[in-house]
């Protein structure tokens, strides 16, 4: 069975304006959190890690990958 490399976090979706989604998602093999903004009037992708305060990536515990790849 493959497993997904990203996944969503429940709730963590929202709609800004008519043509931008953002939305929170986890890399399920490192456990970084992302958030990816789509501009869907000009089909246009953005992703960038999320930081806590102290400069560090927000990290989900219990990321179950292969981080030897």
């Amino acid at each position: 069975m493959k497993m997904e490399r990203f996944a969503k976090i429940p709730d963590q979706h929202q709609r800004v304006g008519s043509f931008l989604d953002m939305e929170v998602m986890v890399d399920t093999f490192t456990g970084i959190e992302y958030l990816f903004v789509r501009d869907t009037a000009n089909n246009n992708v953005a992703v960038t890690p999320l930081f806590g305060r102290d400069g560090k990536p927000l990290i989900t515990p219990g990321a179950s990958g292969d981080n030897n790849r």
